[in-house]
């Protein structure tokens, strides 16, 4: 494949990606700050989640490394660098994701943030979570497979 397409699909695939983890982020920090609203209204309690955050966080910052991959692949240099750390910064968001999900379920995400309470095993929390958990593998996958593919063209 010409390397132009690549790098561009490679920086349109980091834009999904960082889109994703943005809106997640956004979304989480909404219901932080406007949970004790919605908390008074519906009767839950709203509770601030290292690990959801940080999974989104991980998510993010591969979305851009990629990109930078992808924008440096088009000049030859340093796409080996980008690629690399956006691999792992999606492991780490994949450990994170598989890790919640062997303990507490697809619908992890909603025992994280309201514990203890009838919401949290909502059907909606586990389709998010199980779209969450299908879109991050497969990203994880791509991201592995196209460091193995630069690592064989630096060698």
């Amino acid at each position: 494949m010409n390397r132009s397409l690549v790098s561009s699909m490679h920086i349109f695939l980091g834009e999904v990606v960082f889109f994703v983890g943005l809106v997640s982020i956004s979304l989480y920090l909404v219901l932080i700050f406007v949970g004790p609203t919605v908390g008074s209204i519906l009767d839950v309690n709203v509770r601030q989640s290292k690990w959801v955050l940080a999974n989104f966080g991980f998510l993010s910052i591969s979305g851009v490394l990629f990109q930078l991959g992808g924008i440096w692949k088009q000049f030859e240099r340093f796409s080996f660098v980008f690629y690399s750390f956006a691999t792992v910064t999606s492991a780490a968001s994949f450990a994170i994701q598989l890790f919640k999900i062997i303990v507490q379920g697809f619908e992890w995400i909603g025992v994280e943030m309201f514990p203890n309470q009838p919401i949290a095993h909502d059907s909606m929390f586990i389709a998010i979570g199980g779209f969450l958990f299908g879109f991050t593998s497969l990203y994880f996958i791509y991201s592995s497979i196209n460091l193995w593919f630069e690592t064989r063209e630096r060698l």
